[in-house]
């Protein structure tokens, strides 16, 4: 197919209206809201099969919206005026229809169609809404990670609600001073990039763009037996480093005393860990090493 731009039509009957919000990975499938004989109604475009209207949810207004679809397009999210009167929203698919999954306004699905996310948080089918503390407006392919507002937020499932701008500053070192990141809007399917728009240092709105890496929380293994160290630091997508030993006043002999880097702090996935062991106590270990020379010089003695 040439490039180029074509208009994809509208609903039949009303306003000659329509808009497109949506659409699949390989660009085959166009979702949106436009204009039918009932009032503003979800649709779902493709080549073959045009503009099909995907109806509205039982109750209340006759109104839907589609914002987003699926990789491949069978699944599309977006929201509907329930019989309670609220804008709900709605998960979509050929072979169940418009089916109301509660919460509010849903703008994102995952390249899979099984996690949604929108005002009220992120949706599964099998645990339903998890409120975020945020307005949630996108999420990565596999629904891992997930950006939104109530300023400018980021969750994903190991750290939880986190607000971004302290992250990309904390975790990342990144100077923002004079920036105020209003919103997160959008994310990459690797959930590596994140997009929005905020104030900058000079007062204006500007877009922005954020690039990080994957990192990941350093456990505090000290006090631990080796073993148990390094089981911790492997789960937590870690590897082991150096092994070293000193002696320790605190930590008994065979644990560990010390490591780098620090409990707490953040470090890039698959990045090394360095322990060091405890030999016990100095002073105990002199005692013993006196006591065995001591012996032998008895020993010695004896035998003349």
């Amino acid at each position: 197919e040439s490039g180029g731009m074509v208009g994809i039509g509208d609903l039949p009957g009303g306003s000659h209206v329509s808009q497109g919000f949506g659409v699949s990975a390989d660009g085959s499938v166009v979702v949106g809201t436009s204009w039918s004989t009932s009032g503003y109604e979800a649709f779902r475009w493709t080549e073959s099969g045009g503009m099909v209207g995907l109806g509205d949810l039982p109750g209340g207004e006759f109104e839907s919206w589609a914002y987003a679809t699926s990789a491949d397009g069978s699944v599309v999210v977006g929201w509907g005026w329930s019989e309670d009167d609220l804008q709900d929203s709605f998960r979509w698919t050929e072979s169940g229809g418009m089916v109301n999954i509660g919460g509010y306004l849903a703008h994102a699905v995952s390249a899979d169609g099984s996690v949604v996310v929108g005002n009220s948080g992120r949706w599964t089918e099998s645990g339903g809404w998890q409120g975020l503390g945020f307005n949630a407006y996108a999420v990565s392919a596999d629904g891992s990670v997930v950006v939104g507002s109530n300023g400018a937020d980021i969750w994903d499932e190991r750290y939880g609600t986190r607000e971004l701008k302290d992250m990309l500053e904390n975790v990342f070192g990144l100077d923002l001073t004079g920036w105020t990141l209003s919103k997160a809007t959008g994310i990459s399917a690797d959930g590596l990039t994140i997009v929005g728009y905020g104030t900058n240092p000079s007062g204006n709105t500007e877009a922005w763009r954020a690039v990080i890496d994957p990192v990941v929380n350093v456990p505090d293994v000290t006090g631990m037996a080796p073993a148990d160290a390094e089981s911790a630091i492997i789960s937590a997508e870690l590897t082991v480093g150096d092994i070293t030993h000193e002696y320790s006043d605190t930590v008994p002999k065979g644990y560990v005393t010390s490591q780098n880097p620090a409990a707490n702090s953040w470090a890039p996935i698959n990045s090394e860990v360095d322990i060091v062991i405890s030999l016990g106590q100095l002073v105990s270990s002199i005692i013993v090493t006196v006591h065995g020379i001591w012996m032998w010089i008895m020993g010695l003695i004896a035998m003349v």
